[in-house]
């Protein structure tokens, strides 16, 4: 078993046939099969930044699998970035599509980021970043798995409140109007967003 120093968050698939750690001093992505019976877990493989064309895994912290199953977001605080990857529906190992970075082609807002969030309706990718205080907000090509960058919201900026030491993001279940609560550690608060189409 390897990929593990540091373990940080750890997330099933929806079918319930896969876990996914990461692990923030290896940087990496572990991936374990498991037996639906019993809980017990299978080491798969793991994905480690920078091998094998791996990019945006240094300080992985947070990881979450998309509604069907298909992809595997991690934020990784290191890289200030998250980083998709595409799952074998027959084994289960990761392979990796693409990485959205602070600062890069556009994308703000990924600062020291902590903890990702994927939509019940697969649609977008939520991100709770401390470092900028802020929530960024992606939509998702459920066909291709990949990300483009929709906006950032700041706290203190534009009536936003409660953002401070943004530490971690969920989304509610309910389809037909979602709603975002992302923990503001540092400001002791929980912000609440109401989702609407950009």
């Amino acid at each position: 078993m390897d990929g593990l120093y540091g373990v940080s968050s750890v997330a099933v698939s929806p079918n319930g046939q896969y876990v996914y750690a990461t692990a923030y001093f290896d940087g990496a992505l572990a991936v374990f099969r498991r037996d639906e019976a019993t809980g017990y877990l299978a080491f798969v493989e793991v994905q480690r930044d920078r091998i094998g064309g791996v990019e945006g895994l240094r300080g992985a912290y947070s990881v979450a699998p998309s509604p069907d199953g298909q992809y595997v977001y991690v934020e990784a605080g290191g890289d200030h970035a998250v980083a998709v990857f595409r799952r074998d529906g027959t084994t289960g190992e990761p392979a990796f599509v693409e990485v959205q970075q602070d600062d890069a082609g556009g994308v703000d807002g990924l600062q020291v980021a902590l903890s990702v969030a994927v939509s019940p309706d697969g649609r977008y990718v939520y991100v709770a970043c401390r470092g900028e205080h802020a929530l960024a907000m992606f939509s998702r090509d459920e066909r291709t798995g990949k990300l483009r960058f929709v906006e950032s919201l700041r706290d203190d900026l534009g009536g936003v409140d409660g953002l401070q030491g943004a530490s971690f993001v969920t989304v509610s279940p309910d389809r037909n109007g979602p709603h975002v609560y992302v923990a503001g550690n540092w400001g002791q608060a929980i912000a609440v967003f109401a989702v609407r189409e950009p």
